[in-house]
């Protein structure tokens, strides 16, 4: 039979149990309150108040009681971002995408030890991403695209060992990026287009490691060289976007044996020599090879994948006739005009019901369309 000193333990165990969400709801409110007078008591802070709980505020997530996610999309917010955000000890997501947030990268977020999520997008950020990010040890998610960021990506980034998501699509940087990128085991998405300044660089065949890579975009990053050939181990790559470079050399016999493929779009290089077969990309929805220079004829077992919509091959120097098995075509673009295609049209594209665009000028067809 329990003491009755035993008893009065456990009733106050019970009682700090109880409590114990409340204290933290109150704590998590207290700082939330600091932060809304901070930016300025903004109209969308109406419902930040000292009389309701912070997991009702539209803006908040919670999890077992207590503050885990700020959501703050585009909310006008202007001033920085103080220390005292990091007090919410359980904060796991911040996001203070498209707002109005100027200076160097916040490194007062180093304090917040358990972010998981950042998204820092949209915002007017300038200078270099720091390079002592890896602090910030617990991030899998980055997304600072669409801001002013310059300079190099520290090989720093590559010391987070549970990053999944690099968004910096749409910045300034102009000077490189670190090949031990490849080194991210966990990385699912690696976006860094449209960042031409970046000095002239090959894609480093590390790149080839990631394993779990689902999509890649490196489109207008002033890539060099060729596309290398440690590709073909990009087993889970569904997306590739490598258009507008200066790439060179053949397409990688390997690279259309990836099975997982939905879109590969590698126009406006300087890629030859002739489309490499076998296709075993039997997912492909989407493919861009226009604008380069290949030679040789068009593969018809690319007309024998089943998913294929859109095709666009202007623009090169593809010669041979066209011979299209029409029966399981689901084609609704298909852009075939200034190469050296001979032969007849085939009549049979009228029998593609989802044809929306079919453009074949500019080539050395014989006979009439009709």
């Amino acid at each position: 039979m329990p003491s009755p000193f035993s008893k009065v333990l456990l009733f106050f165990f019970y009682l700090f149990l109880t409590l114990m969400p409340f204290l933290v709801i109150s704590d998590d409110r207290t700082i939330l309150l600091n932060l809304k007078q901070h930016w300025g008591n903004p109209p969308w802070t109406l419902s930040w108040n000292s009389t309701s709980s912070p997991c009702g505020w539209p803006e908040i997530q919670c999890t077992g009681g207590s503050v885990t996610g700020l959501h703050l999309h585009n909310k006008n917010i202007t001033n920085s971002i103080p220390l005292s955000i990091c007090d919410l000890k359980n904060l796991t997501v911040l996001d203070l995408s498209y707002n109005y947030i100027t200076g160097n990268f916040p490194t007062v977020l180093y304090n917040c030890s358990g972010l998981q999520s950042l998204d820092l997008s949209g915002n007017y950020f300038i200078g270099p991403i720091p390079s002592d990010i890896d602090r910030m040890s617990s991030l899998q998610v980055i997304h600072i695209a669409y801001s002013n960021f310059s300079g190099d990506i520290p090989p720093a980034i590559c010391r987070l060992p549970e990053l999944q998501i690099f968004y910096l699509y749409r910045n300034q940087f102009n000077g490189t990026f670190p090949a031990e990128i490849g080194n991210l085991s966990n990385l699912v998405e690696l976006d860094m287009a449209e960042n031409s300044l970046f000095l002239p660089a090959r894609i480093p065949p590390e790149f080839g490691k990631l394993n779990n890579l689902v999509f890649l975009s490196m489109r207008t990053t002033n890539l060099i060289g060729k596309i290398p050939e440690s590709f073909a181990s990009l087993y889970n790559l569904q997306i590739l976007d490598l258009a507008i470079n200066n790439l060179t050399g053949s397409i990688p016999l390997e690279l259309f044996q990836l099975k997982n493929l939905t879109f590969v779009s590698l126009t406006k290089n300087h890629l030859l020599g002739e489309i490499p077969t076998p296709i075993k990309s039997s997912n492909l929805f989407r493919l861009d090879l226009s604008e380069n220079n290949f030679t040789g004829s068009i593969p018809q077992e690319l007309f024998q994948l089943e998913n294929l919509s859109f095709v666009y091959l202007n623009k090169n120097q593809l010669s041979g006739e066209i011979s299209i098995p029409i029966e399981s075509l689901k084609l609704t673009e298909l852009d075939l005009s200034v190469n050296n295609l001979t032969g007849s049209i085939p009549m049979d594209f009228w029998k593609l019901q989802q044809l929306t665009h079919l453009i074949l000028f500019s080539n050395n067809f014989s006979g009439c369309l009709y």
